[in-house]
């Protein structure tokens, strides 16, 4: 599993830097980083920044939304981020096992 994190975060890596090495190189685009939100059709709040345009981009990150079950905060859980830094195999897993193929 260390290996299987290592290739997934070298992939991960690689297609970040790709996009982020494109989208700053093209012309006639600016980009600024940091939470963003919308404040109107062609505005956007950039952390303090309002910026205005008549196309507007954002490569939203996605975070997880962990509903606020009570018993929740008692057991261990990944959520779609977690789960992608783990590097061993979960006890729960390496557990099952394989169907046999005829």
């Amino acid at each position: 599993m260390k290996k299987v994190k290592a290739r997934k975060d070298v992939v991960v890596g690689k297609s970040n830097q790709g996009v982020e090495k494109w989208t700053k190189g093209l012309e006639n685009c600016t980009v600024s980083e940091g939470h963003a939100r919308f404040a109107g059709p062609h505005t956007v709040n950039v952390g303090e920044e309002q910026l205005e345009a008549d196309k507007i981009f954002i490569n939203v990150g996605a975070r997880a939304f962990v509903p606020p079950f009570p018993r929740l905060k008692s057991v261990d859980y990944l959520t779609n981020s977690s789960m992608m830094e783990v590097d061993f195999l979960p006890e729960h897993l390496s557990t099952l096992r394989r169907p046999r193929t005829v």
